[in-house]
């Protein structure tokens, strides 16, 4: 049985990768709140990690700057569903025999104990909003899951435009069609997704806690497809237009109502979703 120490150190080295972890109030003097964030496909491109120059990201550089930051981390596959699993586990590719997306987890894995399942057993209330694992929730691990943990779905409402794919070229019906981009005229609460996400797991936040939790926050963005908000309304419903405020060949600086917003064009289409990806660290920040 691995350990609790254990387990906890492999959480860290894995928010270290993808964004970072925060612990929140401290309410129980031997179990502290384990707030869990991860963020899919971001690589090393944010500013305290500076894995590339246009990246812009102050909240999670702020919320990076409250703890420890570790820069010699690396995923343990270069995959969405072994890497997850490695975490969730404790057990490696090469130990748990999981190395493809295609392979489904309990089928490669049907003894494992996943982290929140350990948490649960051990007096922690374990909830999650988003992607955690790769495009299921497992419900029997969780005590909580937004939007649903019993249709095993991890994805809440998501806008999508009519017609798909929106820019990007296809030379047929066989052609994988996700790496598309897009600019959408419509709100955060329109757009649901991520900004879903978040909301949730601010009320589980604000919530007086009974017990201490492990409270796991998967952010989709920057991953496939780049559609991406470039009109923002506020919770009023006012539309606030971007200013350009700067230049140059290969791309704009935007502001939105104080946001930063960096758009490059198509070749470099993901630095923009990295931008956007960092709201939600910015109310989780604020919060």
């Amino acid at each position: 049985m691995i350990g609790l120490d254990t387990k906890l150190k492999i959480l860290s080295i894995f928010v270290a990768i993808t964004v970072l972890c925060c612990v929140h109030r401290i309410a129980f003097a031997d179990q502290p709140n384990v707030l869990f964030i991860a963020v899919d496909d971001l690589n090393d491109w944010v500013g305290c990690l500076g894995g590339h120059p246009q990246s812009v990201t102050p909240n999670l550089d702020r919320l990076a700057a409250s703890g420890v930051l570790f820069r010699n981390a690396y995923c343990p596959a270069p995959s969405c569903n072994p890497s997850r699993a490695a975490i969730f586990s404790s057990l490696p590719p090469h130990q748990s025999g999981l190395y493809q997306n295609m392979q489904k987890l309990w089928e490669v894995m049907p003894q494992a104990e996943l982290l929140p399942k350990y948490f649960s057993k051990h007096g922690y209330w374990s909830a999650s909003s988003g992607k955690m694992l790769h495009y299921v929730i497992d419900p029997q691990s969780w005590d909580d899951y937004f939007p649903s943990k019993e249709k095993d779905n991890p994805f809440p409402r998501t806008f999508q435009p009519a017609k798909r794919p929106v820019n990007l070229p296809r030379a047929g019906n066989w052609q994988y069609v996700e790496t598309d981009w897009a600019s959408l005229d419509v709100s955060d609460r329109e757009y649901g997704g991520d900004w879903l996400v978040t909301k949730w797991i601010i009320e589980q936040l604000s919530k007086p806690s009974k017990m201490p939790y492990f409270l796991a926050c998967g952010i989709f963005r920057p991953h496939e497809p780049w559609l991406i908000r470039l009109v923002w309304l506020d919770e009023n419903g006012k539309r606030h237009e971007p200013i350009v405020i700067a230049s140059a060949s290969r791309y704009l600086i935007k502001t939105f109502a104080g946001h930063t917003l960096v758009l490059l064009d198509e070749d470099d289409k993901y630095i923009g979703h990295i931008v956007t990806s960092d709201t939600p660290a910015r109310v989780i920040v604020q919060w």
